[in-house]
């Protein structure tokens, strides 16, 4: 793979919106279930939701499976836990954004207060395929 090569044609990328959801201190009790999928089960722990408006042919699978998630954490009220909820914009021209791929819980903490973007490896693996 060249250094010019991308995964995704940049012709094709657009700004994506990033949500970022931080567990409140409150306890999971019946919704551990629930928030165990997301990594947010440490309180302060966070979770980045991302929005593409428009990513190539992975993007339907991608925003379902993104709004899926959203949509879940409504219906089981996972909400009520979550103590800040922050939007930012990942520019598709931007160079100086970081997005770190990782499940370890304690580092994405470390990485969203600096202000990195953190994937899972299931929402890349979602982003790539498509399926």
């Amino acid at each position: 793979v060249s250094k010019d090569s991308t995964l995704i044609p940049q012709t094709e990328c657009k700004d994506m919106a990033v949500y970022t959801l931080t567990r409140n201190e409150q306890g999971g009790g019946r919704k551990r279930n629930h928030l165990k999928p997301l990594c947010l089960l440490r309180p302060n722990s966070p979770f980045c939701v991302f929005a593409p408006s428009s990513v190539g042919k992975s993007t339907p699978w991608f925003q379902k499976s993104e709004m899926s998630t959203l949509k879940q954490m409504s219906n089981f009220k996972i909400h009520q836990l979550l103590g800040r909820i922050e939007k930012r914009i990942l520019a598709a021209n931007s160079k100086n954004e970081t997005v770190v791929v990782t499940d370890d819980i304690l580092l994405r903490q470390r990485l969203v207060d600096v202000g990195a973007f953190v994937m899972t490896f299931e929402q890349l693996w979602n982003l790539l395929t498509g399926f």
